[in-house]
């Protein structure tokens, strides 16, 4: 006898003239959702310059690492590689254990090093990766909200939610491993609604098993999610299904023990430190965290300025009003559990650490799915008369909604490095050094401002030597014997006159928000006895 509360598969449908003509019409709208969601992904995808987590990501998938962090400040480096390219790059099997100074496992970075192995390393190319990820995570929304839900319909909406969504937009125009964590979510809950309606198949286990390893093997966050989806098999499942797929669920958690365990336990210190740019120190930081929350699902779909009107706090109706319906509507505790264990785990690492995780979306990426699924099922489907019209109507508003804010989810602010590699190649003189001067208080800005100009300016490689206070005399003196100086500062950083008083700065340019950029000639003082 069926547990209550389960669906029952009631068996394939008689073909026919009608079926046929429907599955033809649900091909065409699901054809014409994915060529809409392909098409808003791929606009304006290469005019914005690529950033450094862009940047680090594509470091780490030639397999060198974080290089750009280990290179020694205050020395003059030569013959360093474009730390972003492949030639000169390590084998592929080098990425898997040069997993320095950061905070996930090597699974994308694997990846994307074999697609940028086959289609290069420049901005469109690798990007397209993300794209075309965010696409086919579509279709397994379609099918898992379809399946779980025998409803078409509300299939469809969720698909085109998520299609024009701003929020899937902007991070699927980004090399960045969380587009690939949603895929292997959603392929892990298709998994576990085919389970659920049509029992388990050596098959299902195994898709569910490999997607939820794949999944931790892409971000840690990921833990959260499948301890969800481990509470909603031991709440919904018969007994036989509910047994193995938690065994599927704790098999996959295992072996990423035994696969990465000794890698994470290296990655410690960079785990423990890699939220400290996340901290905050402000007033009634719980409350701070419940207003973010509060907001949340506007920004899952949306994407409104974070000083919009209050209009956006109405978007938390969103996460309670599905809970009171679940009672009546218990095919919605999949999307509730899915989405509250990725919130949920968030907002508590906030508490825990006094951050400000629930800020940035990508960090709550993987629950934007539960919300689309539970936006398009919220009206329940009877007494159909009555019902019908809103049960198009919520939906069709979001969508509606999405499409006409999309345009603020294309040009976030990112720093341009191109100007800055296009002043070197215009200012560059052979052999003369740069010299990257960081912000006060920052040991980071000197080796970012490295990888973005490396990978842009065609003029390297060049000498050069990262700075965040004066530097000693002995690299003064070596750096006065060049004609010419390029001179980086950082916002605040050391300018060229206090790195060589009385030079001559004959070209400059502002980078707004990035750097001030100085060619210098002269460094050397005139009376060579006299003080620096």
């Amino acid at each position: 006898m069926a547990d209550a509360g389960v669906v029952e598969y009631a068996g394939p449908v008689t073909p026919g003239r009608r079926p046929c003509r429907a599955s033809i019409l649900i091909g065409l709208a699901l054809a014409g959702i994915v060529a809409i969601a392909l098409s808003a992904r791929v606009y304006s995808l290469g005019k914005q310059a690529l950033f450094l987590d862009e940047f680090w990501n594509l470091e780490l998938a030639t397999g060198r690492g974080s290089l750009h962090l280990r290179l020694p400040s205050e020395n003059l480096l030569t013959g360093v590689p474009r730390t972003t390219s492949l030639h000169g790059a390590p084998p592929w099997t080098a990425v898997w254990s040069n997993m320095d100074h950061v905070t996930h496992p090597p699974l994308y970075s694997l990846l994307l090093r074999g697609w940028i192995d086959v289609f290069g390393t420049s901005d469109m190319a690798a990007r397209w990766l993300s794209v075309i990820l965010s696409t086919a995570a579509i279709l397994l929304l379609f099918d898992a909200v379809r399946v779980h839900n025998d409803d078409i319909a509300a299939a469809l909406w969720a698909a085109s939610i998520m299609a024009v969504a701003g929020a899937q937009v902007e991070l699927a125009q980004e090399i960045r491993p969380y587009t690939l964590l949603l895929l292997l979510g959603l392929g892990a809950i298709d998994a576990i609604a085919r389970i659920e309606r049509f029992g388990t198949r050596p098959g299902r286990l195994a898709a569910l098993a490999l997607c939820a390893l794949a999944m931790v093997l892409t971000h840690y966050f990921a833990l959260a999610a499948i301890a969800g989806l481990i509470t909603y098999a031991a709440w919904r499942l018969r007994s036989r299904d509910r047994i193995r797929v938690i065994a599927a669920l704790s098999i996959a958690c295992l072996l990423f023990a035994l696969l990465w365990a000794p890698s994470m336990i290296a990655q410690s210190l960079s785990l423990a430190d890699g939220d400290s740019w996340l901290r905050v120190d402000e007033e009634h930081h719980l409350l701070q965290t419940v207003r973010r929350l509060a907001i949340l699902p506007m920004l899952m779909l949306f994407n409104p300025q974070r000083t919009a009107s209050p209009i956006i706090y109405a978007s938390s109706v969103v996460l309670i009003i599905p809970v009171l319906l679940l009672r009546r509507r218990p095919q919605l505790l999949l999307w509730i559990a899915w989405f509250w264990s990725t919130v949920a785990a968030i907002a508590a690492m906030e508490q825990l650490r006094t951050t400000r995780h629930l800020q940035f979306l990508r960090y709550t990426l993987l629950a934007t799915p539960a919300l689309y699924a539970m936006l398009a099922e919220i009206v329940p489907p009877a007494p159909p008369r009555m019902f019908a019209w809103l049960r198009q109507l919520v939906p069709g508003t979001v969508v509606l909604c999405c499409v006409l804010s999309l345009p603020a989810a294309y040009y976030p602010w990112k720093p341009d490095y191109r100007e800055l590699a296009q002043f070197l190649d215009r200012a560059h003189e052979t052999g003369a050094p740069v010299i990257f001067c960081s912000s006060a208080g920052s040991s980071t800005g000197g080796a970012e401002m490295y990888i973005g100009a490396s990978h842009y300016a065609r003029s390297y490689p060049w000498p050069f030597v990262m700075v965040e206070t004066r530097p000693s005399d002995d690299l003064l003196a070596q750096l006065r014997k060049f004609p010419t100086v390029i001179v980086i500062a950082a916002p605040s950083g050391l300018m060229a006159s206090d790195l060589f008083p009385g030079a001559t700065v004959d070209r400059r340019q502002l980078v707004p928000y990035l750097a001030t950029l100085e060619r210098v000639r002269n460094a050397a003082p005139a009376n060579p006895g006299a003080p620096p």
